[in-house]
């Protein structure tokens, strides 16, 4: 059963560093005022910097970038949401909370992309809002307004309803008629074994 385990917890952990490369994904974290970069790798934080600036400025040939809105946002006050976080045991939730994070930002950029660039970099400079801060709140009335475009892009939740089907479609399969009774935590055992056994290979 160990061997399971550590088998599992292995074939994940290759599962999800690819999704730690993924520039979509690093640009959502960017973009969220909870985390910003406090996680992720210098590296990781130019592949997000640059997937967002790609993204406005293909939006710019539509609707062209407000130039005068970024170069005030280098002077706007930093929006914060208070909270109300109950101080429980030490968890890595404590640590992330008690490090906001924030350091003073100069945008003086000329050219497109170095002023939307300098803009993402004064925007990360800011302290991190608190985790359960409402970030929709922060974005309504950020002084970024240039990178609210992205916002809806890769803060918004894609519409599917494909996973959940599936899911009841296998939860269907396992209740069968000589299994009526099977106790839910049982069920969710079969299901979470009939959706991570591929991952061993395992042809049944």
């Amino acid at each position: 059963m160990t061997m399971t385990k550590n088998r599992l917890y292995e074939t994940m952990n290759q599962r999800m560093s690819l999704l730690k490369e993924h520039p979509s994904l690093i640009a959502a974290t960017l973009l969220d005022p909870r985390f910003k970069s406090k996680y992720l790798t210098p590296n990781a934080v130019d592949i997000g910097i640059t997937e967002i600036v790609s993204f406005l400025i293909r939006c710019s040939s539509d609707s062209p970038v407000n130039r005068n809105a970024i170069h005030s946002s280098s002077s706007a006050e930093p929006v914060l949401v208070e909270s109300n976080i109950q101080k429980q045991d030490e968890s890595l939730w404590d640590t992330h909370d008690d490090n906001p994070g924030g350091t003073p930002c100069d945008n003086n950029g000329y050219d497109e992309t170095s002023i939307l660039k300098q803009t993402i970099e004064c925007y990360l400079s800011e302290p991190r809002l608190q985790r359960n801060a409402d970030i929709f709140s922060y974005w309504n009335s950020s002084p970024y307004p240039t990178l609210r475009k992205a916002v809806l892009k890769y803060l918004s939740a894609p519409p599917t309803s494909i996973p959940s089907e599936q899911m009841f479609s296998a939860a269907g399969q396992i209740y069968a008629d000589r299994r009526s009774n099977l106790l839910g935590e049982n069920a969710e055992k079969l299901l979470f074994s009939s959706y991570n056994i591929r991952l061993f290979g395992y042809v049944y």
